[in-house]
């Protein structure tokens, strides 16, 4: 009978879990998620695997091999992706019913506390940048650890408390969030403290790994752990208690969500004694006393006040992070917060039908919003609009709008919103993607001084020199890209800037030079245009055995277009080695 009920449960979340999300399938990378695309970690599943048990320099290595999944079935195409997250999240909401059930022996508590996580728009930012999936598995993995503790106290079989350490190493190797977890065992089950002690052993583990990591490389301690702070301004005082505003309005947000967005505009505070950190602070100073007070009274009560703490406790105490808020951040927080709200209805409303009446219509509430939420995501325009609406005085959504317009080609719209962006800010990243704006739209007087002015604000951003170059390649300037790519290379040397120089004399017939820069390039990085331009060179002067070793490293690069197709064919022919052809070394 309990394994029939269990079973109508979990298709009820599946069902509802999936209607709330399915809009959102196509949903791209976006915001923070865009750099997964482009991760080498994700490309080798064979390599990522073996880094899940044997690569400690980061804790989020089983995070990267659901990933690897992912990109082995369908490359960037977004849609396994999404459905994986929201797999994820409806078996982490049915984890949380298993959870409170065998934890509050209130079922009907627990069933709508966990229905309530599952619908709660606050957790689409979690669900729909792809790359939060490391919040998604690490929720789902703290959430299980307790069910499973809690399962081996119930029935004290040994198999449910090493699955429950099993369960922790997993939500160790997603992200660094889960170490609260042996201090909510603790809070839990103090007097078993020593089957805790194993769960704060494994906890340390994230510290050991980087501590391996900084003797091996010879780093300072202090630098592998992060120890400077995420910008010269946020230092951890400041960080401390600017987090006590952002921790009050993550409850509100997780109790009303609306106004929900990616990137949100909370000030650094300098000092402790003004009104946004002192009023904050009197608040989370009630909340610690309820702890302790009703910690005999009312344990549930307690307990949930204290999970909510602990969900948190990484992101908004004393390790400062260039962010000081995302919604993301409260995946585990949460359930604590919903759990109190939930088990004070269910205590103070004695009536059974106005009871499973205010907890429907909470549950319409919030299944409304999120799917509307939900649209938003779907238009990446209509998503940044969304967000400058709320924080109109923040570029970072502006820069993002920008980007989305840009990818559209959108261009006057995108100049309107860099005029905006100038406005607040007169950083040079505005100026630079007028420049490339300029560039698309063929108005390259009006984007060499766009990109000369980024420059001179910041002359160390490589893009701005490579803007300049495609500025000039357009004006025939050859001199000029020179003089841009030798400037580009007193500060970094790159592969790209070599290539520029090589192809600029390949142009003018100085082959020599041509070669000197474009193997200067391949010492850098083994590159198709380097090889490409050496092997043409080597067919000019007829050394067509050196041309098939540069164009066959092109084909190794990964790159094959009907020029190379055809000048390989050619060679094979010349060489008399068309057996290379009938062997397949030469795919078109």
């Amino acid at each position: 009978m309990a394994k029939n009920k269990n079973l109508l449960i979990f298709l009820l979340f599946s069902v509802l879990g999936f209607i709330l999300y399915m809009n959102t399938l196509k949903v791209g990378f976006v915001f923070d998620s865009v750099s997964l695309k482009y991760d080498p970690q994700i490309r080798d599943i064979f390599s990522a695997l073996k880094d899940v048990f044997l690569q400690y320099s980061s804790n989020r290595r089983l995070a990267y091999f659901t990933f690897a999944i992912n990109y082995l079935i369908g490359r960037e195409n977004p849609i396994g992706y999404h459905i994986f997250n929201i797999i994820i999240h409806i078996l982490t909401a049915f984890t949380v019913y298993k959870f409170l059930e065998i934890f509050t022996k209130k079922e009907k508590a627990s069933f709508f506390a966990a229905l309530i996580f599952l619908v709660n728009p606050i957790q689409t930012q979690a669900l729909n940048l792809i790359v939060q999936r490391m919040v998604l598995l690490s929720g789902l993995f703290y959430f299980l650890t307790l069910y499973l503790y809690l399962k081996n106290r119930e029935t004290d079989k040994k198999r449910y408390y090493i699955l429950a350490i099993i369960s922790f190493l997993a939500g160790i190797r997603c992200k660094e969030i889960v170490i609260t977890l042996p201090l909510v065992l603790t809070f839990i089950d103090y007097k078993n403290i020593k089957k805790i002690i194993p769960f704060y052993f494994i906890a340390f583990l994230p510290i050991l790994f980087k501590i391996m990591v900084a003797l091996n490389g010879n780093n300072q301690i202090g630098k592998v752990f992060n120890m400077k702070q995420a910008n010269a301004d946020l230092t951890r005082g400041k960080y401390f208690i600017s987090e006590f505003k952002v921790i009050v309005y993550y409850i509100a947000l997780i109790l009303l969500p609306l106004k929900l967005r990616i990137d949100y505009d909370f000030k650094v505070d300098n000092s402790f004694f003004n009104i946004d950190v002192l009023f904050p602070f009197f608040i989370l100073l009630v909340l610690i006393f309820l702890i302790i007070y009703l910690y005999k009274k009312k344990f549930l009560y307690s307990f949930s006040i204290f999970l909510f703490f602990m969900g948190i406790f990484v992101t908004s105490t004393i390790i400062p992070i260039e962010d000081l808020s995302f919604e993301h951040r409260v995946y585990i927080s949460s359930v604590g917060v919903i759990l109190f709200i939930t088990l004070f209805i269910d205590e103070i409303i004695k009536s059974k039908i106005i009871k499973n009446s205010i907890f429907i219509i909470i549950l319409l509430i919030y299944s409304g919003l999120t799917i509307n939420r939900n649209f938003e995501w779907k238009n990446e325009s209509k998503l940044w609009k969304t967000n400058i609406k709320y924080t109109p005085n923040k570029v970072r959504p502006r820069y993002n709008l920008v980007e989305v317009y840009l990818k559209e080609k959108k261009y006057n719209l995108a100049l309107e919103e860099i005029d905006e962006i100038l406005k607040i800010d007169n950083y040079y990243e505005a100026y630079k993607d007028r420049a490339k704006i300029y560039l698309e739209t063929g108005d390259y007087n009006k984007a060499l001084k766009s990109i000369n002015i980024a420059i001179s604000r910041y002359n160390k951003d490589i893009e701005n020199y490579e803007i300049k170059i495609k500025i000039f390649e357009k004006l025939r300037k050859l001199d000029k890209i020179e003089e841009t790519a030798l400037k580009s290379l007193e500060i970094e040397k790159s592969a790209k800037m070599y290539n520029y120089l090589a192809e600029a004399n390949y142009i003018r017939k100085n082959y020599n030079k041509a070669i000197k820069f474009a193997n200067l390039g391949l010492e850098v990085k083994n590159n198709y245009r380097g090889n490409y331009l050496l092997g043409n060179i080597s067919m000019k002067f007829s050394k067509y055995d050196k041309a098939i070793n540069y164009f066959e490293q092109c084909v190794k690069i990964g790159r094959m277009d009907s020029k190379l197709y055809k000048r390989l064919k050619w060679l094979y022919q010349i060489t008399g080695k068309k057996d290379k052809l009938k062997l397949g070394t030469l795919k078109k």
